[in-house]
């Protein structure tokens, strides 16, 4: 879909959504960046003047349809939508306080329901339109200390594979995105210090939101609607639906400090 006009970005205040927007703005689509971090939204915009920053809760079922609806009246018709907005505070499982762990199913869950049926109602009412929504790789790949967070994209990750299955518009094209591990502002939310994700960082194993970006509008080029980006992402996927212990036990013994394998 190369003719967007009007886009709509959550989590536009920083990571893969704001590299998004800033793409998009510079092809002079315009944006309107929803997200509850004011400070990012404004770092998005920065004298652009087709970027729309919205303080908006994706919790808040009712602020959502209102910034679609906003959206819609005053932008024009969402075009494309990339819902990016997520939360990952991590912990050991049993150890997760349960507030956070409901807080972290509402964000991540909760929030990619309320903007896709706000959304998608609108854009199936049309026959047309764009609806890219970010799950995970670790909704399928299990790891130490990211248990709520790996639960809160499993059930994103059937959600929208739902959605596309289901979907009889042929021109609502639904994309759902399912990066490995990428270095943005979410990481800084690990405060339970994964040993596994601190040695990615040492080794420069984390990917960056342009090289997300870069594969995930490859991928919508070829009308893709499964984007696996990265050749460890499809690994790591082809591993835990052949052999989900040999990969648990690789990774925790990554997480343990121990070597991976032993002869």
């Amino acid at each position: 879909m190369t003719d967007i006009k009007v886009a709509l970005i959550t989590g536009a205040g920083s990571g893969m959504g704001q590299v998004a927007a800033k793409r998009l703005v510079a092809r002079g689509v315009k944006v309107v960046g929803l997200d509850v971090n004011e400070a990012g939204l404004e770092a998005t915009r920065d004298g652009r003047p087709n970027f729309f920053p919205v303080v908006c809760d994706v919790t808040d079922e009712d602020a959502v349809e209102r910034a679609v609806a906003e959206t819609w009246e005053k932008r024009g018709p969402i075009d494309r939508l990339m819902h990016c907005a997520a939360i990952m505070p991590s912990a050991v499982l049993i150890d997760h306080d349960p507030k956070i762990v409901r807080k972290l199913m509402r964000v991540n869950y909760d929030g990619t329901v309320n903007i896709a049926y706000s959304v998608l109602q609108r854009m199936n009412a049309r026959g047309r339109g764009q609806a890219i929504f970010f799950g995970s790789v670790a909704g399928y790949v299990l790891s130490p200390h990211f248990g709520a967070y790996c639960a809160t994209k499993a059930a994103v990750n059937a959600f929208v594979e739902m959605l596309i299955r289901e979907n009889k518009h042929p021109d609502v094209q639904l994309t759902l995105v399912l990066p490995p591990q990428v270095n943005t502002p979410l990481l800084e939310q690990t405060t339970s210090k994964p040993k596994t994700l601190e040695l990615a960082k040492e080794q420069g194993m984390l990917r960056t939101p342009d090289f997300i970006i870069d594969e995930l509008e490859a991928a919508l080029e070829k009308k893709k609607s499964f984007v696996f980006p990265g050749i460890e992402t499809k690994i790591m996927y082809g591993v835990r639906r052949l052999a989900p212990n040999l990969l648990w036990n690789v990774i925790q013994r990554a997480e343990d400090g121990k070597p991976l394998f032993t002869w």
